[in-house]
């Protein structure tokens, strides 16, 4: 009986091993395959073939990438047409940049585009010099020749100065700029010396482009001004002035005091300004945009104005560049003003 069980165990235990045998091997070849799917989705690097890694980018890629082009530097000589002479402090335009040339007639300029470039010079007693140069890369040298300004026929019109204050500012002043070269018409700004000082280039802008500057007083403050006596505004003046010398190359000979005539009316003060060397210009019509207003009533303020000048009566025309309200008012300004018969002028006075 004992030998019949332990027979029946041994069989059981047998068939139990061969079961173990038979499903090993799928057991093992399961796991291997599991290791090898977790090692290519998590290092596809490793099973990759080592003649074609695949960290290297192809040759195309490699190729579209190409060095930044080098600049072009441009050093313009400001000479004399006549006599081949250097012309000092002379105002330069190179596209979008103004500079002012040194006391030997030299700028230069760099960082630029290579290519087709507009170069502008002006200085007091030439003409407007304007021409379109070809730069390389590296550096460039032109010799800009300057012509003495020549007479030209005289206003037939009744004259007409517009006169632009306060300015220059960086919001407003380009666009009046812009509607003044559309409109071919040329002005007058009296431009105040800090605010020149703050934006230098936007006051070469203004002369490059055939306009004249006036000198309008370093700060504009009314207390500074007219608190003191004749000698602390003529001081102003001279502050501003050096101002300008430093910034367009000369010093404004024309003025115009803040807030008009009103403001240094006293006994004493016009004859230390002109004892100065100053030549004061004041204003017979006024679009009245001191203060918050319309265009449609801006032009009916200059119209009643005209209407009040004798025949042959020139306009002097104030208006300030700090106000919105120019932008919508001056095309039309300039189209009613011609209208009337006069033609636009500039004041050519420098110190």
């Amino acid at each position: 009986m004992v030998g019949r069980r332990q027979s029946r165990v041994s069989r059981r235990r047998r068939r139990r091993a061969a079961w173990i045998r038979r499903l090993s091997w799928p057991a093992i070849g399961l796991m291997v395959l599991f290791t090898l799917v977790e090692l290519t989705r998590t290092s596809p690097a490793l099973l990759a073939r080592p003649d074609k890694p695949v960290s290297v980018k192809p040759a195309a890629v490699v190729a579209s990438v190409k060095p930044a082009p080098k600049p072009a530097e441009l050093t313009v000589h400001v000479v004399d047409a006549s006599g081949g002479q250097a012309v000092p402090l002379a105002v330069i335009g190179i596209d979008d940049r103004y500079l002012i040339a040194d006391e030997s007639g030299t700028v230069g300029a760099s960082d630029l585009r290579a290519g087709v470039v507009e170069v502008a010079a002006r200085a007091p007693g030439y003409e407007l010099y304007s021409a379109r140069l070809t730069l390389s890369t590296g550096s460039n040298e032109e010799t800009v020749t300057l012509g003495a300004t020549s007479r030209t026929a005289g206003v037939t019109a009744t004259p007409a100065f517009l006169t632009i204050d306060d300015g220059p500012d960086p919001r407003l002043t380009p666009r009046v700029l812009e509607i003044l070269d559309d409109a071919q018409v040329k002005a007058t700004f009296f431009l105040i010396g800090s605010r020149a000082r703050a934006h230098p280039e936007l006051a070469r802008r203004i002369y490059l482009e055939g306009h004249e500057i006036g000198n309008h007083t370093y700060s504009h403050d009314y207390d500074a001004l007219y608190g003191g006596s004749a000698t602390d505004y003529v001081r102003s003046l001279d502050k501003a002035g050096a101002a300008f010398k430093q910034i367009v190359g000369f010093e404004p000979e024309l003025t115009r005091p803040p807030g008009g005539d009103s403001g240094n009316s006293r006994a004493g003060w016009r004859g230390a300004i002109q004892r100065s060397g100053y030549q004061t210009r004041l204003c017979n019509v006024s679009w009245g945009d001191g203060t918050k207003t319309t265009g449609e009533r801006m032009l009916a303020k200059v119209g009643t104005d005209l209407d009040r000048l004798g025949p042959r009566e020139e306009a002097v025309i104030l208006t300030h560049d700090v106000r919105p309200s120019i932008i919508e008012a001056l095309p039309d300004m300039i189209v009613q003003i011609r209208k009337l018969g006069y033609e636009f002028v500039v004041t050519s006075a420098r110190r």
